[in-house]
């Protein structure tokens, strides 16, 4: 109730262009937020950065149920609500008793600081449900060996990739499951590459049509940041090794420490919700 628009950039991105999909547009974005791509004019080929499904999601609510953040919201808030009742369900697969299945249950509802970020229009309850089921349904593979299960997992991966372009690292530990199969390893291995080829696929294609290859071409740049505000350069041909190389080790190390810092800093009290914090230390 309190969340009525989306709040921040990243909602803001997936509500804007989840506006013109609903609308019929295509994945085009009549505006340009970096130049990470080297744009040539608007309106221009979206999603270039950020994935496309929670603007897809958001586009579905749209058509259903009327423009507006309101329907585009709706998804995303029924995916918050179902979290809880999967941990606990998750919970109890990974044998836990009754009561800490439904203590689970309870953690995810009063999620702390990812409340708000859970119901509006970004990937944050999306991807929990599919990194969730990924695992789960891996790990059925794992016990059963049912060819069509590690289809699955590696499908749910690929969903997990469309939604954050960090998703490709739940391929890792869902390809490891597959080598520790005691079976026919490898073909669970060539199965879960299958499932999420399949996903993956169309969209790199797409990309490959419209910007060239099949990952975003600027997405590359990111890796000679040498500040946040350097993803705005234009033109974005500057952001090579050579400039990151020249700023100097020192600097270029500093910089990562302290980004590892706020990480593990965001871990224990953003993740843990300052209460948890203690309890994860031990449990590490």
């Amino acid at each position: 109730g309190f969340v009525r628009l989306p709040g921040y950039m990243d909602a803001e991105y997936y509500y804007a262009t989840s506006s013109q999909l609903a609308q019929g547009r295509g994945f085009v974005e009549p505006f340009l937020w970096n130049y990470l791509d080297d744009p040539v004019g608007l309106p221009h080929p979206s999603h270039l950065y950020w994935m496309p499904l929670s603007s897809l999601l958001a586009a579905a609510g749209q058509s259903l149920f009327g423009a507006g953040f309101r329907a585009a919201q709706l998804p995303f808030v029924l995916l918050a609500g179902g979290l809880p009742v999967l941990t606990a369900w998750t919970a109890l697969r990974l044998g836990a008793a009754a009561r800490q299945a439904l203590l689970a249950g309870l953690l995810a509802a009063f999620s702390g600081f990812y409340l708000p970020f859970l119901v509006t229009t970004d990937a944050f309850a999306l991807f929990a449900w599919i990194g969730t089921l990924g695992f789960v349904t891996a790990a059925g593979a794992g016990r059963s060996g049912h060819r069509w299960q590690w289809i699955a997992a590696g499908a749910i991966a690929g969903a997990g990739q469309l939604a954050r372009a960090d998703g490709l690292l739940l391929l890792a530990p869902l390809l490891g499951l597959a080598l520790l199969n005691p079976g026919r390893r490898w073909m669970a291995f060539a199965l879960v590459l299958t499932g999420w080829g399949a996903v993956m696929a169309p969209w790199l294609w797409r990309n490959l049509i419209v910007a060239g290859s099949p990952l975003s071409p600027g997405g590359g740049r990111t890796l000679w940041l040498t500040s946040y505000d350097a993803l705005f350069s234009y033109p974005a041909t500057s952001l090579t090794i050579q400039d990151w190389i020249g700023e100097g080790l020192a600097p270029v190390l500093a910089a990562r420490a302290r980004a590892l810092l706020t990480n593990l800093q965001g871990l224990v009290i953003v993740t843990g919700g300052v209460l948890l914090g203690p309890f994860m230390v031990a449990g590490a």
